[in-house]
C-alpha cells in the first residue's frame, strides 16, 4: 500500500474547505519569518547592550573616573564634553562604530573629545587582549590613535604574529616593561567596565561639563546633551 504524505492526507481530508490547510500553512510560515526578522533585529540593535529606544542611564561616577588615567584624547583636548567608548578590537560592530565616531566628531568639532577604553571579550575574541596591549604600548609612545586605526584596518587577520609585524612596521618596541605596563592599563579598564556592569561592546559614556555622566543607549543620543 502506497503511503500518503501528511500534507496530502490533510489537504484531501478537508474536501469542503480545500484551502483552509493552505491558509494555515501560509500563516505559520509568515509567523516564522516575522520571528526570524525580529531575532535578527534584536541582534543588530542590541550590539552594545541597548537599542535606540533605551534611554541614557545616569551614572554615579565622576567624569575623571569615567575618562580614566592618562587618556589620549581624539579631538580638541579642551572640549567640554568627553565621549568614552568601551570597545574590543576584534568586534565587527566596534570597527563599524569607529567610522560613525569619526563622523560624529566632525559634526561637533571643538565641542566633544573622544577617549577609548578597553574591554576585550577574550572568551570569543582570542587576539583582542594582544591587540589592546599593542595599542596601549603605542599610547606610551604618543601614537595611540595611529595604532588604534591600524589594528581595526587589519581586524580580519588579527593574530599575535600580525600584531608583531604591525608594531615592527611602525618601529614600536614591544619590550617587556612597556608590555607589562600596557597590560596593566588594559586590565584596569576591564575592572572598571565590570564596576559599571558593562559587559558588551561597543558601549558609550558621555561626560558633561556640569559633572553629569551618562551611559548611552546609542551614539546618536549624545547629540541631545551637547551645547556649543
Amino acid at each position: 500500500m502506497k503511503r500518503q504524505s501528511p500534507y496530502k492526507m490533510l489537504h484531501e481530508g478537508n474536501g469542503k474547505h480545500p484551502h483552509v490547510f493552505d491558509l494555515l500553512l501560509a500563516l505559520f510560515m509568515l509567523s516564522t519569518i516575522l520571528l526570524f526578522i525580529g531575532t535578527i533585529r534584536n541582534i543588530t540593535v542590541n550590539r552594545n547592550g541597548f537599542d535606540d529606544t533605551s534611554p541614557p542611564i545616569p551614572l554615579t561616577v565622576s567624569p575623571t573616573e569615567a575618562i580614566g588615567a592618562n587618556p589620549s584624547f581624539l579631538g580638541n583636548p579642551s572640549a567640554q564634553y568627553t565621549l568614552v567608548e568601551f570597545a574590543d578590537y576584534q568586534c565587527a560592530p566596534c570597527k563599524q562604530t569607529n567610522t560613525d565616531i569619526s563622523k560624529f566628531l566632525a559634526q561637533h568639532v571643538g565641542t566633544v573629545r573622544m577617549v577609548f577604553r578597553n574591554l576585550p571579550l577574550t572568551d570569543i575574541h582570542h587576539s583582542a587582549m594582544d591587540a589592546a596591549v599593542t595599542a596601549e604600548v603605542a599610547r606610551q609612545k604618543g601614537r595611540f590613535w595611529e595604532m588604534h586605526d591600524a589594528i581595526y584596518e587589519r581586524q580580519q587577520t588579527l593574530s599575535s604574529q600580525s600584531l608583531r609585524v604591525l608594531s615592527k612596521e611602525r618601529n614600536l618596541n614591544l619590550d617587556m616593561p612597556l608590555t607589562k605596563m600596557a597590560r596593566n592599563h588594559v586590565e584596569n579598564d576591564i575592572k572598571y567596565a565590570k564596576h559599571l556592569n558593562i559587559a558588551s561592546v561597543p558601549t558609550f559614556i558621555l561626560c558633561c561639563p556640569n559633572g553629569q555622566v551618562f551611559q548611552l543607549g546609542a551614539l546618536n543620543q549624545a547629540s541631545a546633551y551637547l551645547k556649543p
